[in-house]
């Protein structure tokens, strides 16, 4: 899921334009200010209230520029004459309210935060407000200063009469939603925060009173507070790694909707199964219910997940098959196990959501027409403009895989003349965290960029810049011919920027393994392997095929580190230093098997217990490729499963001793798992050969974990799918060796099984290390740093200049075609061959 960032439970007036909701509430401040100030009105404040109607009208019809402005001035014109009167509070409230939520439409959420902050300061006790603030946080990533709001916002509810008589009828009609599949969830009360013992003692209240209340605009008002609220809290906790908390706190926004949709008297069966009936609520409980499937399988809550196939077949009726958006991001499909039609339709009805532009890059096509000389069109475009400017954009150009991936990249642009005739540029709008990675791509980049200074670098800062403003910037400043979006629908993503175009071609890379569903992507970087001809009618861009992997990689100052060139650091099983890093790490030897008790066979000259591993991330583990690897366990006694221990926040989450139960009811001791410790890349890398073989997963693999898995000499059994995101295994080892492909490219379940039982079995036998074994031969290749085409950063750099050459050939060609009346050429895929 994206908090998506996680997809953001937003209440309709923070951001849907033109719904009643929206225009009632925008016009409900109105009428309280009128209230307020009807008995003493000074001619300042009685002025001022009649811009805010005129401010209101304008942003009413989306006009939010001129709303804005009318706004600001209304605020300038109170000036400091003003005292703090009640009048006067409520007027400047309705202001800043008002100007953080024009800021916030327009993707402006630094100016939106700022205006929000200067509202409560004037009605510290406006739950509206303090909600629309908390998402604010809560989209940028800053998810305690969101919680801290959230409760801000529950505490501010409970000064209005409506929370307890809500919370009396909620006790009254207390029953499970109705979650689409037919599932039925324990629902934990919400509005028992903070709420008076008497208050929950008097249950007299009756489903009669919630219904009459819920047809109130009060009351309503109320109820989509504490439905954005609840939803909104319960993806803050998942962050924290409060899962529990987070699937109660949906569940309960779930019921205060099925209560809702109960006010006709049939529990909501007859709306629920309408297509005209409360669409929007319909929408919003799916959404609930998706999220709950979400929490669950970052949580590895595996008992919720057996209703995923009916959830999705309602999601495909009721939701696709009406020609309406999905209730689950792009992102979410990439961990269900369903067609890749389905997730192609489910992306381009979210990209939809953000329009296109149509900002004419006409400044940059000139001089192509008016050169004659008999030149190639792109030596004519470099010897006018002097570089192929190439852009990329991302929120994690930081310590995370985005930066460890494409660092070699801009290193290698810096420091080679191969890149003569290109220009790079990143664009930012995620957190600087002062990182090596960071830094190697700011410097390579020659720096920060710096407005008005024709010294400075091109690396761009535009985190605390609205869509419109990054535009502008990125547009005039660089104007680049082709930009790369590393980040796709992702946790962290700015489609309000890439949709609107930041150049005339614009290409889905690295990350996002699958297609954006957006016309604004003109192309996405894959590779033969996991995007094979067949898959072709899958993606909504042309494929820019790569001639040995489509992932980019750099690990020369691991390297370094490491002196894998050196084979006197190659660790072999058995040796001393291969003890010492499974010493390290807890992992079994032969040893100790003492002090596992009867978790291994005891046999005299037994060898070390064989060690699979799986360093992913715990989500991204399914049930099925855990009953399999459940399957190898029981087949290779003599063996241990290690994963990877849960992230911080989530350390007190459960996720650990819930793996262990699933072991358990599969027949495997527990105590047979074993979880490595969260380290640093390097650290990392060099403790893999503790390990034997690592087991990737099936829906969604691993991608740059298994890249490190192999550069640290640890082979990887994979099983590839029908779609990209589970083919990233197999595209690996063929860039590494054909041989090693063959040797652990799996064909289906029962021959991924097979085989690594035969390769743990063939280990296990061999207690003497006598012979070279499958895995200890290509463990050592691995290790020893011979030239592999995966880890040739610089042959991958050539690569890829030479696709960026092309889009823009076939590109130009086009323009020049229009420009004399000539047929373009159709948009096509393009494959760079070596």
């Amino acid at each position: 899921m994206q908090i998506v960032k996680f997809k953001i439970y937003i209440s309709p007036l923070q951001f849907t334009m033109g719904s009643p909701l929206y225009f009632q509430f925008l016009f409900l401040s109105l009428a309280l200010i009128i209230h307020v100030c009807s008995s003493d009105l000074s001619s300042a404040i009685e002025a001022a209230q009649k811009e805010n109607v005129r401010g209101l009208s304008l942003h009413s019809l989306g006009r939010h520029g001129e709303a804005i402005d009318v706004y600001l001035s209304t605020l300038h014109s109170l000036g400091q004459e003003i005292d703090a009167s009640l009048p006067s509070n409520v007027i400047r409230w309705a202001l800043n309210h008002n100007l953080g939520l024009a800021f916030s439409q327009l993707g402006e959420l630094r100016k939106s935060t700022h205006y929000y902050l200067e509202a409560v300061k004037y009605k510290p006790k406006t739950a509206r407000t303090h909600l629309n603030l908390a998402t604010n946080y809560h989209a940028n990533g800053l998810v305690d200063d969101a919680m801290s709001h959230y409760d801000s916002s529950l505490r501010a509810l409970l000064g209005t009469p409506h929370y307890y008589r809500l919370a009396k009828s909620f006790i009254a009609s207390h029953k499970p939603p109705i979650i689409y599949g037919g599932r039925v969830y324990k629902v934990t009360n919400p509005f028992q925060y903070q709420c008076p013992p008497h208050m929950l003692a008097e249950e007299d209240a009756d489903l009669f009173e919630f219904r009459n209340m819920t047809m109130r605009q009060n009351n309503w008002e109320v109820i989509d507070v504490m439905v954005s609220l609840l939803g909104n809290m319960g993806q803050g906790f998942t962050q924290k790694g409060g899962t529990v908390e987070s699937i109660a706190h949906i569940q309960s926004a779930a019921h205060i909707i099925q209560c809702q949709l109960s006010r006709l008297g049939d529990g909501g069966v007859d709306e629920l199964k309408s297509d005209d009936k409360d669409t929007e609520m319909k929408s919003l409980l799916n959404q609930f219910a998706n999220f709950i499937f979400l929490s669950a399988r970052a949580g590895c809550q595996w008992s919720v997940l057996d209703w995923s196939e009916e959830f999705i077949a309602n999601i495909n009726e009721h939701e696709l098959g009406k020609n309406r958006k999905s209730s689950l991001l792009p992102f979410d499909t990439l961990t269900i196990n369903t067609t890749a039609e389905w997730k192609r339709i489910v992306a381009e009805r979210h990209a939809i959501d953000y329009p296109v532009d149509d900002f004419s890059f006409n400044h940059l096509y000139v001089p192509f027409f008016q050169q004659q000389e008999a030149q190639g069109r792109l030596a004519r475009l470099l010897e006018t403009y002097q570089k192929l400017r190439l852009g990329f954009i991302s929120y994690d150009f930081n310590n995370h895989p985005t930066s460890h991936l494409s660092e070699g990249l801009f290193v290698w642009h810096n420091r080679s003349n191969i890149f003569s005739s290109i220009e790079m540029a990143a664009y930012s709008y995620g957190k600087n965290d002062d990182s090596l990675y960071r830094k190697v791509i700011v410097d390579s980049l020659g720096g920060l960029f710096i407005e008005d200074n024709d010294e400075s670098g091109r690396f761009y800062e535009i985190k605390d810049l609205g869509y419109t403003e990054a535009l502008n910037l990125v547009r005039e400043t660089h104007s680049p011919h082709i930009v790369f979006d590393m980040q796709g629908p992702t946790l962290g993503a700015r489609p309000e920027i890439t949709s609107r175009r930041l150049a005339p071609i614009q290409v889905n890379a690295l990350i996002y393994p699958g297609t954006s569903g957006s016309s604004s992507m003109d192309y996405i970087l894959v590779d033969r392997f996991v995007a094979p001809p067949e898959s072709v009618r899958h993606f909504t861009e042309k494929l820019l095929v790569m001639p040995v992997t489509y992932q980019m990689n750099f690990y020369e100052r691991e390297e370094e580190l490491l002196s894998f060139a050196d084979s006197n650091v190659i660790v072999r099983r058995e040796s001393e230093k291969w003890r010492k890093l499974r010493i390290k790490e807890g992992l079994p030897l032969r040893q100790n098997h003492q002090s596992y008790g009867n978790l291994f066979p005891l046999e005299a000259n037994s060898a070390a217990p064989f060690v699979f591993a799986n360093l992913n991330k715990l989500d991204k583990i399914e049930p099925r490729a855990f009953s399999a690897w459940m399957d190898v366990l029981k087949r290779v006694p003599n063996s241990v499963l290690w994963l990877l221990e849960p992230s911080s926040k989530y350390r007190n989450s459960g996720k650990e001793d819930t793996l262990k139960e699933m072991a358990e009811m599969h027949g495997v001791n527990p105590d047979r798992l074993l979880f490595a410790r969260r380290v640093s890349k390097f650290s990392h890398l060099q403790r893999l050969p503790a390990a034997d073989l690592f087991l990737d997963t099936f829906i969604y693999g691993a991608h740059s974990t298994a890249t490190d898995a192999l550069r640290g000499g640890l082979p990887v059994l994979t099983l590839p799918s029908d779609q990209f995101a589970g083919r990233v295994g197999m595209s690996l080892l063929r860039a590494v060796d054909e041989r090693l492909a063959d040797s652990f490219t799996a064909t289906d379940e029962t021959d991924y099984i097979s085989l690594a039982v035969e390769l743990a079995e063939e280990v296990l036998s061999n207690k003497n290390s006598s012979h070279m074994t499958v895995l200890s031969y290509w463990s050592e290749f691995l290790q020893s740093g011979q030239s592999t085409k995966l880890f040739d950063a610089q042959a991958y750099t050539r690569d890829f200049e030479r696709a960026s050459k092309a889009m823009w050939e076939v590109h130009m060609h086009n323009q020049q075609a229009l420009q004399s009346n000539q047929m373009p050429l159709q948009k096509m895929h393009i494959v760079v061959c070596k």
